[in-house]
């Protein structure tokens, strides 16, 4: 064990008192994902919820010839976050987003979401995207116009709440990162040098 991994080992036994569980129970499933160990589920999803969520982030970012999303453990990566991070009406509002999925998938093809064909899956989301871009549209052009947008916040929307979330997850995990070539410091850091 070198000098830094000796330092990083006693700041985390000095830390580890201070943790709450559920900040421990996050740390420790931080760190099996950063680590590429298989991530770990919190439970906060409930199963439907979660085979819903793993089937739309698979819609959203699908494996070719790079990682997808469930190459990166976004599945598990959104039910850490509704579990430890979000607030409890974005919790809400996301699990809302879910139900609505499930009641449209219901009534336009009479399937539970998971259990529809590829191409209805793929129709039922595009469909989500098209009313999340119709929004942000109309958002942009009462802002252009100088005027305020009174609807339903863009940012609020199902859609964007789970495209936002697929993609901080993969361009987070190292799938993501390596996969693609993604460099969060571009080039190579040369400290200020004063000669």
């Amino acid at each position: 064990m070198d000098r830094r991994q000796a330092l990083r080992h006693m700041g985390t036994a000095l830390a580890l008192p201070v943790l709450s569980p559920g900040a421990l129970d996050a740390l420790t499933a931080s760190a099996a994902r950063c680590s590429g160990s298989p991530a770990v589920r919190t439970g906060a999803l409930s199963d439907q919820e979660f085979d819903a969520v793993t089937r739309l982030a698979d819609i959203i970012l699908p494996e070719t010839d790079t990682p997808g999303a469930l190459d990166a453990g976004v599945p598990e990566f959104i039910d850490l976050i509704v579990a430890e991070w979000y607030e409890t009406d974005e919790a809400d509002r996301f699990r809302s987003g879910l139900e609505t999925l499930e009641a449209s998938a219901q009534s336009q093809f009479d399937a539970p979401f998971n259990r529809l064909s590829d191409e209805d899956a793929d129709a039922l989301v595009a469909n989500l995207a098209d009313e999340w871009n119709q929004l942000a549209q109309e958002a942009e052009r009462a802002e252009e116009a100088g005027g305020s947008y009174d609807g339903p916040s863009p940012s609020h929307h199902f859609f964007y709440q789970m495209k936002w979330l697929t993609l901080t997850g993969f361009f987070t995990s190292q799938p993501g990162m390596t996969g693609t070539g993604y460099r969060i410091i571009p080039g190579r850091f040369e400290g200020c040098v004063v000669g």
